[in-house]
């Protein structure tokens, strides 16, 4: 049987990706309420770091976390954190293989919780887990040798986090670099592909997102002056400069470097995308750059509505879309709307815009809680 869990327990879920470290915690508790959680985005290009850098920045991440964490009474012993991770970063062009890339990154989660438990004698930090796509959380050791159940696990998470409020769906993850679509099915997500390859075979992984995508990859000509114009193959604009313009991101959302590596402003936007062309912003004017943004804008909606469309297929469309993610709004609304679907639940309204971006991170919490509810302290 398993053994009950004390109040001072705190969860901490990570999602470690290759350009975003993602982070939720929450003290332990019956219902998990997101909208309560703590929850951070990191932006942490791995191939421009070193490892020791990134075990820097997680335990920077992880001690924030816990310090903001309620504290129990002088009586109540010591807070207790149940550390849990998803490892998203192993395709990360850092490392010559995915088996490198789990390795160094699941060591380096575990190295940063041993570095943060040295800083932080009011907590008793656990070993951590690593969520796996068949729905496991694994130690690590298991993870390193089961290194590709663990690759790219997220979107499990994720999934099995909305399919507890909403069993029969879509979800539809528009990120910064690439949208997930999910069916779930009985509470539980029913994906055709399990890998990377098989999702971007079945169109349930669209590798596209509202930041860092260029503009080659969402389409190779653009209206100017209601003439169709090849792009240039360079990478001298991406979508977060569209979406910039188009209003639908802030600059502070735009946290990706820029192409050129000038500032993320309006006008820096404007003539990275006349570039696109091969001109000059000031050539080009401002209701012509905004022509080309738009169309580039459909264009994208365009490839997760097939996304959408193909999943659709075997579920219908009469079930919820759920959306998330930084693009839910400007990007996963329209796509769903598209693909025919009428009841559609941008989860921003459910938990808030900041915990929406950061809601792999919250599935992890989900999982983390129901693994707990099931071994507790003894399964650990």
């Amino acid at each position: 049987m398993a053994t009950s869990l004390p109040r001072d327990v705190v969860l901490l879920g990570m999602d470690i990706g290759g350009v975003n470290i993602k982070c939720s915690s929450m003290p332990w508790g019956d219902v998990l309420q997101p909208g309560q959680a703590l929850s951070t985005k990191d932006h942490f290009p791995l191939w421009e770091r070193s490892t020791g850098e990134l075990r820097g920045r997680l335990e920077r991440i992880i001690h924030e976390h816990i310090n903001i964490a309620p504290k129990p009474g002088d009586d109540a012993g010591k807070i207790t954190v149940f550390p849990c991770a998803s490892i998203t970063g192993e395709l990360s062009d850092a490392f010559s293989s995915k088996r490198e890339g789990v390795e160094c990154i699941a060591s380096s989660f575990a190295s940063s919780i041993g570095a943060a438990q040295e800083k932080l004698p009011c907590a008793t930090i656990k070993p951590p887990r690593f969520v796996a796509t068949d729905g496991t959380l694994k130690p690590l050791p298991d993870a390193i040798r089961d290194y590709r159940a663990v690759s790219a696990a997220n979107w499990y998470a994720t999934a099995s986090w909305v399919g507890s409020f909403a069993p029969d769906c879509i979800l539809v993850d528009c990120g910064s670099t690439t949208t997930d679509v999910i069916p779930i099915a009985g509470g539980r997500p029913v994906p055709v592909g399990f890998t990377d390859l098989d999702r971007l075979r079945s169109g349930e992984l669209v590798y596209t997102g509202v930041l860092r995508a260029t503009i080659p990859s969402v389409a190779h000509v653009v209206l100017v002056g209601g003439e169709p114009v090849p792009v240039s193959f360079e990478k001298f604009a991406l979508m977060a400069d569209v979406h910039l313009i188009l209003g639908n991101i802030t600059r502070e959302q735009y946290d990706c470097d820029t192409a050129d590596g000038r500032p993320n402003t309006i006008d820096d936007s404007k003539k990275r995308l006349a570039r696109v062309v091969c001109e000059d912003a000031a050539e080009l004017g401002d209701d012509v750059i905004v022509e080309m943004a738009s169309f580039l804008a459909n264009a994208q909606v365009r490839m997760i509505q097939d996304g959408i469309e193909r999943a659709s297929r075997q579920h219908g469309r009469t079930l919820p879309c759920v959306l998330t993610g930084l693009g839910e709004g400007s990007v996963a609304l329209q796509a769903a709307r598209q693909a025919g679907f009428k009841k559609i639940l941008p989860l921003a309204e459910k938990i808030g815009v900041h915990a929406s971006i950061a809601s792999s991170a919250i599935g992890i919490l989900h999982v983390l809680a129901a693994y707990l509810k099931g071994a507790g302290f003894d399964g650990w």
